[in-house]
C-alpha cells in the first residue's frame, strides 16, 4: 500500500485494481474503516483515467466492491447508492452483462441485510439464470449465485426444499470455489443456521466447527467468525 501511495496522481488500471486488491483482503480481515479507503482510491485512480470502456467497468466493479464494504458496515443507505451508481453507468455505457450479474449480487446481499427475503430471491434467482447462460453450471460465477440462491430461499417463507436447495449449493461451492473460499464458508454458515431454526443441532453444531476451523486457519483464531 505505501508503494501505492507514491504512485503517480494520475495512476493506471493495473494501480486501481492493485488498490481495489487491497481492499478486499482488508476486508476479508474484518478491517473496514481501511477496506473503504483503499477501495475508494481504486475508484479515484480510475475516475482519473482516460473514460474509455475498459475504464468504466473498472469502475463499476470498484462501486460493487464499495457497496459491499458499506453493507458490510451497515451503511445501507449509502451501498444502495453505490449499487445505483452502478447500475446507472451500465446502462448509460452500455456495458456488459456480467457487469449486470455483479450488481445484482449486491442487491441480494443488501436486500438479505434488509430482510426483504423474497425481494432477494428474485434478484438471485435472476443472476443465476443469467450467470449460467454467460458462464455455465460448473462455473465459479455460477457457483456463488447458486450460494446466494439458496441463502435467500432458506429465509423465503413458502420457498419449497429451500435448505436442500442451500446444501446442494454448498457442495457445489465446496467442488468449485474451494472448501476454504470465504464464499463457501459464509454458505455454510447460512446452512448452520437454517439447520439451527429446524432444530438440527448436530447437524448445525457440525457444520459451525469446520466453518470455525477454516475461518482460524485462513484468518487466525481470534477472527469473529473463528470462535464457534
Amino acid at each position: 500500500a505505501r508503494e501505492l501511495e507514491r504512485a503517480p496522481s494520475t495512476g493506471s488500471l493495473l494501480v486501481g485494481g492493485s488498490w481495489t486488491y487491497l481492499a478486499d483482503v482488508a476486508l476479508a480481515s474484518g478491517e473496514l474503516a481501511e477496506a473503504e479507503r483503499l477501495q475508494r482510491n481504486a475508484l479515484r485512480t480510475f475516475e482519473g483515467l482516460a473514460m474509455d470502456h475498459q475504464a468504466w467497468r473498472e469502475k463499476v466493479l470498484g462501486l460493487c466492491g464499495l457497496a459491499e464494504i458499506l453493507r458490510s458496515g451497515a451503511r445501507l443507505d449509502e451501498c444502495a447508492a453505490a449499487i445505483r451508481e452502478a447500475e446507472q453507468i451500465v446502462h448509460r455505457e452500455a456495458l456488459d452483462e456480467d457487469l449486470r450479474g455483479s450488481i445484482l449480487r449486491r442487491k441480494v446481499l443488501l436486500a438479505l441485510q434488509l430482510r426483504r427475503f423474497e425481494e432477494a430471491l428474485g434478484f438471485a434467482e435472476e443472476n443465476l439464470a443469467l450467470r449460467e447462460r454467460i458462464h455455465g453450471p460448473r462455473s465459479p460465477q455460477y457457483a456463488e449465485a447458486l450460494l446466494d440462491r439458496g441463502v435467500a430461499a432458506v429465509n423465503t417463507p413458502g420457498a419449497e426444499a429451500s435448505l436442500a436447495l442451500l446444501g446442494e449449493a454448498v457442495d457445489l461451492a465446496e467442488a468449485i470455489l474451494g472448501p476454504l473460499d470465504q464464499r463457501t464458508l459464509i454458505g455454510k454458515n447460512n446452512l448452520a443456521s437454517a439447520c439451527a431454526q429446524r432444530e438440527d443441532w448436530a447437524r448445525a453444531a457440525e457444520l459451525l466447527e469446520e466453518t470455525a476451523e477454516a475461518f482460524g486457519s485462513l484468518y487466525g483464531a481470534e477472527h469473529p467468525s473463528a470462535l464457534a
